[in-house]
Formats: C-alpha cells, sequence, structure tokens
C-alpha cells in the first residue's frame, strides 16, 4: 500500500523532475507529517521495524556508564562533568548511564540532544528517577561548551546520505528520485563538477566503477559542532558502519541503504516511504579523517563485542541476579550487534575560542 509521502514525492518529481535521493530519505525518516521518526505510533523494542543495544538489554548502557565514568577519572575527576548523548531514542542508553554512574557516586550531569517533542516525553519518562539531572537542549548550537563525553548510539547510520558511484569515464553519479507510471523509481544523474571536487576531497580514493558509496554531506558541520561543545573530554560514537577497505569492496549493484519493517529488510527502498526505517553504514575512515581536521585523535576503534568484553561484560554475564542471559549474549555476537563499531576521539583542553 503506497504511504501518504509516496504519493507527494510522485507528484514532486512529476511536476519537477528526478528528485536526489538524499531529499527522498530526509522526507522520509524526518518529515513532521508523514516522516518515520517523527511518527506518534513508531514501536521500539524486539518486535519493532528496529531494537538498539540498550533497549535489547539493560548491561549495554551499563557497561558504556564504567568506560564514561573511567572517563571522568581520567580527566582528574573534575566536579564539573557533562555526559551529552545525541539520538537518545527512550532514553534507555541513558538510564543505563546514569545507573552505572549512580553506582561509581559519579555525580554526572546529562544532557539530551533532541529537536522532536515526541522523543522528549519519551525519554522524560524514562529517566523520571534523574530529572534533577537531565536537561534537553533542541539542537547541538543550544549548548555551551563542557566538560564530560559526546555519546552517540546509531545515530549516524540515520543520517541522510547522497548514494554515489563513479562512472567508466571518471565522473560521479548520484542515485535519484523518478516515476513511472503510479511508482517510484531509481535514476541516475550526473553530479556537477564543483560537488565532485568536494566529494572527491572527503575521499581521496573513491571506491571501484559501479560500486555504490553512501556520502554524509551534513558530517563536518556537525562534527564540528560536537567539537566546539566538547571543551575537554571525549567523543563516544557507537554505530553499524565500516572503513572505506570494506565498504567499497562491495559487489557493484548493491545499495548502499538498507530499508527495514518489522527487523527484516525491505528489498525496494521506495517501498511506502515514511512507513520504514532506512539507514546506511557509517564510512569510518571518512569520519576519521574529518575527526584528524579538527585535533582530535582516535583513542580507540573497536568492535562492540572488544569494547563491552573490555568493560566487563563477562562478570555480568555470570552475576547471579543477571536477567535474560541470551539477549546479553546477543550484544556481543560477532555475527550481529557485537560487530557494531565503538570509536573513542579523544580532546586536548581548549583554553577558550570557537573552532
Amino acid at each position: 500500500m503506497a504511504s501518504p509521502l509516496a504519493a507527494r514525492l510522485l507528484d514532486h518529481v512529476r511536476k519537477h523532475g528526478p528528485l536526489p535521493f538524499i531529499d527522498a530519505m530526509r522526507l522520509a525518516l524526518y518529515d513532521p507529517v508523514d516522516g518515520y521518526y517523527t511518527s506518534p505510533n513508531l514501536p521500539i523494542g524486539r518486535s519493532a521495524d528496529f531494537v538498539t543495544a540498550p533497549e535489547h538489554h539493560p548491561a549495554f548502557g551499563l557497561l558504556v556508564g564504567r568506560r564514561i565514568a573511567a572517563i571522568h577519572s581520567e580527566l582528574g575527576s573534575p566536579s564539573d562533568f557533562t555526559v551529552i548523548e545525541m539520538g537518545a531514542g527512550t532514553g534507555a542508553l541513558a538510564r543505563g548511564v546514569l545507573r552505572a554512574c549512580d553506582a561509581a557516586a559519579l555525580p554526572v550531569r546529562y544532557r539530551i540532544v533532541e529537536p522532536l517533542a515526541i522523543w522528549r516525553e519519551r525519554q522524560v519518562d524514562t529517566l523520571r528517577p534523574w530529572r534533577d539531572r537531565v536537561d534537553w537542549v533542541e539542537d547541538l548550537e543550544a549548548s555551551p561548551p563542557l566538560t564530560g563525553v559526546f555519546l552517540s548510539n546509531e545515530l549516524l547510520d540515520a543520517f541522510p546520505v547522497r548514494r554515489l558511484l563513479l562512472r567508466r569515464d571518471g565522473s560521479l553519479a548520484e542515485v535519484a528520485v523518478d516515476s513511472t507510471g503510479e511508482r517510484l523509481v531509481e535514476v541516475r544523474t550526473p553530479v556537477s563538477e564543483a560537488d565532485a571536487a568536494v566529494i572527491r576531497t572527503r575521499i581521496p580514493v573513491l571506491p571501484p566503477v559501479g560500486v555504490e558509496f553512501a556520502f554524509i554531506p551534513d558530517l563536518p558541520a556537525w562534527l564540528a559542532a560536537v567539537r566546539r561543545v566538547v571543551r575537554r573530554g571525549a567523543v563516544l560514537t557507537i554505530d553499524y558502519g565500516a572503513t572505506e577497505d570494506r565498504l567499497f569492496s562491495r559487489a557493484p549493484g548493491r545499495a548502499a541503504v538498507r530499508a527495514y519493517y518489522r527487523q527484516h529488510a525491505v528489498p525496494d527502498l521506495l517501498e511506502s516511504p515514511g512507513r520504514h526505517d532506512l539507514t546506511a553504514d557509517v564510512n569510518f575512515s571518512d569520519l576519521l579523517r574529518l575527526a584528524e581536521g579538527l585535533g582530535m585523535a582516535a583513542h580507540a576503534f573497536t568492535s562492540q563485542r572488544q569494547f563491552l568484553m573490555a568493560m566487563g561484560w563477562r562478570t555480568l554475564l555470570h552475576a547471579p541476579d543477571t536477567v535474560d542471559r541470551r539477549a546479553l549474549t546477543d550484544l556481543v555476537d560477532p555475527d550481529a550487534m557485537g560487530a557494531t563499531l565503538v570509536l573513542e576521539l579523544g580532546l586536548p583542553e581548549e583554553t577558550g575560542g570557537r573552532l
């Protein structure tokens, strides 16, 4: 069944011609009326379209919280220490982190960046026991500089992306959305020389001809905003993705974006836009290059499996009061959640001013 957004997109491309896929993806995920993440009925959890690690088992947030407590200690135990999370979902990760910090007697403050009121309501309900220590801002620019940790889990894989590929003549093409009859279809359109120059600067070695790759135009501005906010501390990013040696080895013809409904892949990305999730693997090579350009250094880059093991996952597995050990094991499954990547970026203390 066609979605309301599909009808709107059909009308648009009939009147104005092909629409870049990134614009359709942005609408499908974040349109105020018909967007997937803005829907008041969006289900989260094991029976929903997707399940995040902190929703899957509470141990995830506790173990992430242990690392945050360790970072606090490594910084010399500053009295003013804030965790700022973006993409907090229902607040399950924040709840686990706050519980871990309570156990470590760490008086952390927690700030959530959340532009959508529907999600803020869920987070307020989840974090009610810590209400005096949690605050919300609608965007990163509204947060003053702080000492602490910027935290995100499965955030960047939901950023709208351009779907690009190299042609045999050396030019770049982009996937766009068009129509045929009553259906939305994918077409390829040329990328301007100016756009191609920007892309090639960010991605010095492009994938082979015909291999589609995802490109996040918003990534540099987002990371610069994170760098401005966290003046001293660390950036902890947990997300699905890979480095370019793996991302660019996919077979030609495979889409760089995936769609999910009830945790099953949807073959047609344009089927009922706004009613299913869209996600793209994060290019961690691109992220690392941008971070280095902003003076950040990779203190750790590993799999979720190795990260959780280092934080004491086994002690929880064998604890007598641990519940749902099968779900706990899922967190470190190397063929599933355990393959998610964890990047910790360190930031030196700043003396003031803006980057």
